[in-house]
């Protein structure tokens, strides 16, 4: 704001016909300086300081003629601190009345003990001293002021001092000091005095209006004001002024442009028979509108943008560099009527404050950067942005103020807001970033939907990442003419630098109707309560936050994905968006399935989507690193392949339980709908050669259509029972708590689906990939790989089993905005069963190839129930549990007691080591082995550590590979191999027992033999004494022992055999 001090003064006539001027001194040492003048001290100017003759005094010019007396440090090197005197020496009046002493005078700057002094002194008699300015602070005058003393009728003689105090670099100028009288017996011409202009400082739209008293002994025969733009020239038509009351005379100036200078003087002649004029002094005025207090709003449903690289008036003077904040900026300054900031180490300015260097003008930077203060941060090449480094003193708190004017004409009541919120995640400190507005710095209301955080951690790459933020204000009442202010402030405490941010490309919508918000070029996030545009291609990188308002993509806008990365959208609250977007999803190199899920409706088929309209390297428009092969045929977009083999499918979902093959990639009936699950296999981009087994690369499919928002519900096959599975697609392009849908009876939206589980499929595992299963009930996975949490990843599929219940409702699953889940798992930890056991199989690979899982618990069943999931096999090494004809992947059952045996099944093992990961939880008072039936050896499993057992097959052995080799045993016996005597004649067979008889082959004819059976606490169970033939005894009726281990005991002469065999 610019502050502008108003003075008033008297101001009278200079010049009257009539009178006379009886001496005169104008300092142009010439022969017109008639009144004698001697000097204090000489005359000097020195350095700056000025006690002398100039032509002008800073900005400070003659009032008439080419020289004045100037002033300036007069404390310094030509005066002294006590004052110094102009002395004007005694003049004769005899013959005179009506005089007057007179002179002209301009101030700039006086401040604390700059002052102004005189003493007249008639017939020889000094008068007490008058102090005619008294400095104050910053006292200026409006230009020349004239001062007029009068003298007493039949004085004979005047003299004056004028004396003046005065230090620093503050200015004044002196010029026309006059005697003036009228002689004895003259006509006195008229007397103008009290002019003045109104308003004192006007605008541009004001008309000025010009007042003075005049009045004459004779009367007024006219009384005329003349006016121009040049001093001295007054070519503007006449206006007569007319008499408004008593004896002031009023007249009008119209209104001329902002820095016009309007020069005028008035005119008056008495109506004697020998009439009189008097012709004022020049008397001037400036027009000066009030300075814009920040941006200029002039006019509603128009988009204003402050990019801080482009001239926006009132806020900044092109390319923003960091060089401060100035009321008139400078090229690169900013506006400092738009802009005020709070929370700097070296103070705080409100509007209308200048400053630069210090914490203010820290100039330009990329970033990286450790000092706190302003910035002009260059967050993309040519690229500025009005930045912060935040330090422990610096803008922790911290608060950027923005004004603008509202110029519309109307009262503004909504309003569209858009800014980019820039971080560069450099530091281990995080910084926020919250908006708010209102009609003063002091009046702010915060929008909580819109707070911005930067990561804690620093980013891997660190550039510079933009945040788009777009909200609409309603109900507000912005009168015209008022301001109103948007700010900007960062809570962040604590010590040391965190990551530097900024602000850029803020918009303003007042009232919109018809335009919208716009916005274009790569996001990190993008948040909006607000209608947006997109008005040319644009990425974003991580996530979109939709509150409220329309995003109208026109087409434009791509999710994009990283290894590890997919751009999502979170929760919508209400909103919606129009037109097509298109998503990537990156696959790293990996000859595996995957269980795909298209992510939006459609445009177009999975030729055109999945496959890039079958573009091949070398043909036009060819995208590497995008879509892949699917193969299946011949024709219906199918790429081929030595083979021809199908590489998708979709699952029947119904009770054959059979995965099915597309008959085509590009008709219709390939144009998939959100949620649509697939099984593809994916070998890398469309380079990769289909006749040989080629390396696979990285690649991404994109899909292109409309998005999925509010409830997605997938219906499924009346003919499912109990144990079957469906084939479930994440139909959002967002992460989704499954234990949110069908878990949590707060929540839930299915309808018989077994709560408790869901698989997965992780191609990473083993070589083609393998499944992996969620136990909501225990809020772990099995394989335990920490990749599994729960939540359905972005264009990922899955499993669900059915759960009949006795309602006649088809199975189905409803999708809720309220299930999304951004960043970690944030699924809750239900319940924990009293004990549990995993098993993990690894090989060379660091990621489990397959697993089991079983739960124990007071209240478990040993029967299949909901908390039992049936195991879908993998394409490769299998392990599962059996429960009668069932094979699980997940069993809960009662806790074991002493001899409970637990069979396990292995399927596909390869040739070599593996190892079997163990952790035992909860099982108290009884020992946990895994049997081995081919090695017949028990190994322990200890408890609450893990433990590692590893195990060799042999595809050239059968009871290496054989599906039952593997079960596990509980015992309140330590099993040890001392307990074990083998005989190199004597072998028994089968081990395990499974049809109640056990054979013992190797004994000597006609020998008599013993065969005793104990259980693991030495008690005798079993003794049966045998003659041998053919050398072998048949032992018959175990099927009478409970399952379990126990020892076999078989003595002939000399020889004795002592073996664990296992009874199943």
């Amino acid at each position: 704001m610019k502050k502008i001090l108003l003075f008033s003064a008297f101001l009278f006539t200079l010049l009257s016909y009539g009178q006379s001027t009886i001496a005169s001194q104008g300092f142009e040492q010439n022969m017109s300086d008639t009144w004698p003048l001697t000097l204090s001290t000489p005359a000097c100017s020195s350095g700056g300081d000025v006690w002398d003759y100039v032509a002008s005094q800073s900005s400070i010019n003659p009032s008439q003629g080419i020289q004045l007396w100037g002033v300036s440090d007069l404390n310094g090197n030509c005066g002294s601190a006590s004052g110094e005197t102009l002395n004007f020496g005694s003049i004769s009046t005899n013959g005179f009345t009506n005089v007057n002493i007179k002179f002209d005078y301009n101030i700039l700057g006086f401040d604390n003990n700059d002052d102004v002094f005189y003493t007249v002194t008639i017939d020889g008699i000094a008068q007490s001293e008058v102090q005619l300015v008294d400095g104050g602070s910053n006292f200026t005058t409006p230009g020349y002021v004239t001062s007029s003393i009068s003298i007493p009728d039949g004085s004979s003689s005047v003299a004056f001092q004028l004396r003046i105090t005065q230090n620093g670099g503050d200015h004044a100028g002196f010029d026309n000091f006059r005697v003036e009288g009228l002689m004895v017996g003259g006509n006195l011409a008229p007397s103008v005095t009290n002019i003045s202009n109104s308003p004192l400082v006007p605008a541009s739209t004001e008309t000025v209006t010009i007042n003075a008293d005049v009045i004459d002994a004779d009367g007024l025969a006219s009384v005329v004001l003349e006016y121009g733009f040049a001093t001295g020239v007054y070519d503007q038509p006449s206006v007569v002024m007319t008499l408004s009351s008593g004896d002031t005379y009023t007249a009008s100036i119209p209104a001329v442009a902002d820095g016009t200078t309007v020069y005028y003087q008035i005119v008056a002649t008495d109506a004697n028979a020998a009439p009189e004029t008097t012709t004022t002094t020049e008397q001037s005025y400036t027009v000066t509108d009030p300075q814009p207090q920040g941006l200029q709003v002039d006019m509603v449903d128009t988009n204003y943008l402050i990019d801080f690289d482009n001239t926006v008036a009132n806020v900044n003077n092109g390319a923003f560099n960091g060089s401060g904040f100035a009321m008139v900026p400078t090229a690169g300054q900013l506006d400092a009527d738009a802009f005020a900031i709070t929370g700097l180490q070296d103070g705080t300015t409100s509007f209308g404050d200048e400053q630069s260097g210090n914490d203010f003008g820290k100039g330009t930077s990329d970033g990286g950067v450790s000092s706190g203060g302003i910035y002009a941060f260059e967050v993309a090449p040519g690229d500025f942005a009005l930045g912060v480094q935040p330090t422990a003193s610096d803008f922790t708190p911290g608060t950027i103020h923005f004004q603008f004017t509202n110029n519309t004409g109307v009262t503004i009541t909504d309003l569209s807001i858009a800014y980019d919120f820039y971080v560069l995640d450099n530091e281990n400190r995080a910084n926020d970033f919250r908006f708010s507005h209102g009609t003063d710095i002091n009046s702010l209301t915060e929008i909580t939907d819109v707070a911005l955080t930067s990561m804690l951690g620093q980013d891997v790459i660190e550039e510079w990442k933009r945040n788009m933020v777009a909200l609409d204000m309603t109900g507000l009442n912005i009168a015209n003419g008022a301001t109103y202010v948007l700010a900007w402030s960062s809570a962040d405490s604590g010590s040391n630098s965190s990551d530097e941010i900024a602000l850029d490309n803020i918009q303003i919508l007042a009232n919109p109707s018809i335009e919208t918000i716009v916005a274009e070029g790569i996001y990190e996030s993008m948040t909006l309560l607000s209608s947006v545009s997109l008005i040319d291609e644009t990425e974003l990188n991580s996530h979109l936050k939709l509150v409220s308002g329309n995003l109208i993509t026109n087409d434009q806008l791509t999710f994009k994905s990283i290894d590890g990365k997919s751009a999502v959208i979170e929760e919508v609250i209400s909103g919606s968006i129009t037109g097509d977007v298109t998503v990537e999803q990156f696959y790293p190199a990996q000859r595996a399935f995957r269980f795909v899920s298209s992510p939006v409706d459609m445009t177009g088929t999975i030729f055109d989507n999945w496959q890039q309209g079958g573009l091949n390297p070398g043909d036009a428009g060819y995208q590497a690193g995008i879509g892949t092969q699917i193969t299946g045929g011949t024709s219906g977009g199918f790429d081929i392949s030595g083979s021809n083999n199908p590489s998708a499918f979709t699952f029947s979902n119904d009770g054959t339980q059979v995965w099915q093959t597309p008959t085509a990639t590009d008709d219709m009936n390939a144009s998939l709908i959100a949620g649509t699950p697939y099984r593809l296999f994916i070998r890398g981009d469309r380079s990769i050669d289909l006749t040989i087994s080629d390396m696979p690369n990285d690649t991404k499919l994109t899909t292109t259509g409309e998005l999925k928002l509010n409830d997605a519900i997938q219906t499924f096959d009346a003919s499912l029972s109990t144990g079957d599975f469906v084939f479930v697609g994440n139909p959002y392009q967002a992460k989704v708590d499954v234990g949110a849908m069908i878990f949590n009876t707060m929540t839930s939206t299915q309808e018989d689906m077994n709560p408790n589980f869901m698989y997965i499929w992780n191609p990473q595992a083993g070589t083609r990939g393998a499944y992996r299963a969620y136990d909501f009930s225990t809020d772990s996975s099995t394989p335990t790989d920490t990749e599994v949490d729960g939540v359905l990843q972005p264009g990922q599929s899955m499993f669900l089993q059915i759960l009949n219940d006795s309602d006649a409702d088809v199975p189905s699953v409803t999708f809720k905005e309220s299930y999304k889940v951004s960043g970690s798992n944030l699924t809750s930890t239900f319940s924990s069963p009293q004990g549990f056991l995993t098993l993990d199989v690894y090989n060379s690979n660091s990621t489990a190839l397959d697993g089991l899982k079983l739960n124990f618990d007071i209240n478990g069943l040993d029967g299949i129930d909901s908390f039992d999931l049936l195991k879908i096999e993998n394409l490769d090494e299998n392990i599962s549990i059996i429960n009668n004809t069932n094979r699980l992947a997940i069993e809960s059952r009662s806790n074991p007691t002493d001899g409970t045996i637990i069979p396990l099944e292995i399927k596909r093992f390869n040739d070599g080591n593996y190892n079997f990961k163990t952790r035992l939880s909860g099982v108290n008072n009884l020992n946990t082995y895994l049997y081995d039936a081919h090695t017949n050896q028990y190994h322990l499993i200890a408890a609450d550590v893990l433990t590692t057992i590893t195990l060799n097959f042999n595809n050239g052995i059968l009871s290496s590979v054989a599906s039952d080799r593997f079960s596990i045993y509980f015992s309140n016996v330590t099993l040890s191999e001392l307990d074990i005597e083998r005989s190199e004649l004597m072998t028994i067979y089968p081990n395990p027992v499974t049809d109640g008889r056990i054979q013992v082959n190797g004994l000597s004819n006609n020998v008599d033999s013993s065969v005793e059976i104990h259980n693991l606490s030495g008690q005798l169970l079993i003794h049966r004494d045998f003659n041998t033939s053919n050398g072998q005894v048949i032992v018959t009726n175990l099927d009478n022992l409970n399952m379990g281990v126990y020892l076999l005991t078989v003595k002939q002469g000399n020889n004795r055999l002592v073996e664990k065999i296992v009874i199943q």
